[in-house]
């Protein structure tokens, strides 16, 4: 009996345990930001912007944009005296570009590609800043079920020694009822905690773009050096990639206009023609053709183009005066966050298992009573609380520093 007993626990944790615990893949922020590199759809679609803006730059490095034009004509000619015969004529032309249109075609496709690169580089500025929040939310909310858990069991055993006084008549009715009460409560806060982290793994999957269960792992507080505010302003300009593509999107749009104004000039076009008559005589002509612009003088183009122009120096002003005003923001977030971590003493939030117990022995041995056993383990409980929450904090003004000073890592 004993032997298939064994046998059936055996199979039972064979088939238990590899899709509960063996199955999650551990991985530390650089290990996620890769797998998300490689498997995130909207990080592949940034990745192709910048392939347009190439693919766009080849095109106008091409020696022209023009292919030559074979044509060819053919028709009887009806000679009096003689039989029908037939002319045919064949030619090549081309039309040409001038007044230096393709370098300015190329200098507006390079700025557009400079544009496209800065793009992406912001992309991955403000995504890794997204994934670096996702990945130490579900940190923190992990922590959180540890301690809810840890209040959870606490609460069960103080709920079964209330129960054993009360049975020996040293509580009364009531404390038993708070008592339960109370391990009620906490056991509803876990199951809180537990949805809040699957979906807070659920998230972070979602970035990742991963199906697989995944289990993060690093360190929620962090610290940094304290920086100035002439300081992040002065890394932000350096570094912001947005602000960057602000300025290559001015750059090129003024390219563009004087690409325009150029191709106001018209193109000729260019050939050679042969023909042979049906009396037997050859020709062979040279053609020129060139388009005069009585009508179409790329007005619209260019005040479009003037249009956007002015609206891409406006856009770069803004996001100058955005930037600054971030940075005086997070500063003052990273302050803030700062000084509330100070208040709390690391060593002793660490020890919350050795302190439940503390409490617990003391209520077993009667140096405490229920509602002092209550007092103290909210104390103990909003300390712990907070003090994850004050770490959480200060990893998100971290994380949104570096984003501010396009220095995310």
């Amino acid at each position: 009996m004993a032997q298939k007993l064994l046998l059936f626990l055996a199979v039972y944790f064979y088939w238990l345990v590899p899709s509960c615990a063996i199955g999650q893949q551990s991985i530390d922020f650089s290990a996620a930001l890769e797998l998300a590199k490689k498997n995130n759809p909207d990080w592949k679609s940034a990745e192709q912007e910048v392939e347009i803006a190439r693919g766009k730059l080849t095109t106008a490095r091409l020696i022209s944009p023009f292919n030559p034009v074979l044509e060819g004509q053919a028709g009887p000619r009806n000679i009096p005296g003689e039989k029908i015969g037939a002319d045919y004529g064949v030619g090549v032309s081309m039309e040409l570009e001038v007044a230096g249109q393709r370098g300015l075609r190329i200098g507006e496709a390079e700025k557009n590609l400079q544009r496209a690169e800065a793009a992406y580089k912001d992309f991955a500025r403000t995504f890794t800043a997204k994934l670096a929040r996702a990945f130490y939310q579900a940190l923190f909310a992990r922590e959180r079920v540890s301690l809810v858990r840890r209040v959870e069991s606490l609460n069960q055993r103080l709920h079964e020694v209330t129960r054993i006084k009360f049975e020996a008549g040293d509580v009364s009715g009531l404390e038993l009822n708070v008592a339960a009460v109370r391990y009620g409560r906490s056991r509803k806060e876990t199951l809180d905690g537990e949805r809040e982290l699957r979906r807070a793994l659920l998230e972070l999957r979602r970035l990742l773009g991963v199906e697989e269960s995944i289990a993060p792992v690093g360190e929620l507080p962090i610290t940094a050096p304290p920086v100035s505010l002439q300081q992040a302003l002065e890394r932000a300009r350096a570094n912001r990639p947005d602000l960057a593509a602000k300025s290559r999107e001015l750059e090129r749009a003024e390219s563009e206009i004087a690409l325009r104004r150029r191709e106001i000039f018209p193109n000729p076009s260019v050939g050679v023609f042969f023909n042979r008559e049906a009396t037997g005589d050859k020709t062979v002509l040279g053609g020129l053709s060139i388009p005069l612009p009585f009508f179409n003088r790329r007005q619209g183009e260019l005040e479009s183009l003037e249009a956007r122009k002015v609206q891409a120096r406006a856009e770069l002003l803004a996001l100058e005066k955005e930037i600054r005003k971030e940075v005086d923001q997070v500063l003052n977030q990273w302050a803030t966050a700062s000084e509330s971590f100070q208040l709390f003493q690391k060593e002793i939030i660490e020890r919350i298992e050795e302190n439940f117990k503390l409490l617990e022995a003391a209520y077993r041995e009667r140096k405490i009573d229920f509602p002092q056993v209550i007092i103290m383990e909210n104390d103990l409980i909003t300390a712990n609380l907070a003090y994850l929450d004050t770490t959480l904090a200060l990893r998100e003004a971290a994380i949104k520093l570096q984003e501010v000073t396009g220095e995310v890592k």
